[in-house]
């Protein structure tokens, strides 16, 4: 609730039902809040606490698929909903420490405990060379990149 109340304070324009003057922007959002998992087009969705450093962020969780980025320090809730997770696209800015994301120490250490058989890596900086880093990581540990799709079976 306190996101959804500054994104709506920030971006009025984009919310169905706002009490802004017209744009030129059509308004095609819908706000909606949750405090649990919750259900959209058949599948369960699990979200968890992150930290990011400078507040809190969400992450997901969508059956064996799990989305983690906007985050520095994960706690013992979320590796638990972590758990047994197949595929986990996962935050991981640079090699270096960073006050609000995590580096790549962190995210294969993070990597290794929940056990995930594939994972990869998102939010990389351009301090990040893509083909230099894809020749370094361990199997089943992957850079993503624009435009990277992902196909996950029920």
């Amino acid at each position: 609730p306190d996101v959804m109340m500054q994104v709506q304070d920030r971006f009025p324009y984009i919310f169905r039902n706002s009490d802004t003057l017209p744009t030129l922007y059509p308004a095609i959002m819908e706000a909606r809040t949750f405090d649990g998992p919750f259900e959209i087009g058949g599948c369960t969705v699990v979200p968890f606490d992150q930290d990011h450093g400078i507040c809190r962020s969400t992450g997901f969780r969508f059956g064996p698929f799990a989305y983690s980025t906007d985050v520095v320090n994960l706690g013992e809730d979320a590796f638990e909903t972590l758990d047994g997770v197949e595929i986990w696209i996962v935050d991981c800015l640079r090699e270096r420490p960073h006050p609000t994301h995590a580096h790549l120490e962190k995210t294969l250490s993070w990597i290794e405990r929940v056990g995930t058989r594939r994972a990869i890596m998102t939010h990389m900086n351009h301090q990040t060379d893509y083909e230099a880093l894809a020749a370094k990581l361990p199997d089943g540990v992957e850079p993503g990149f624009d435009g990277m799709v992902i196909r996950i079976d029920k």
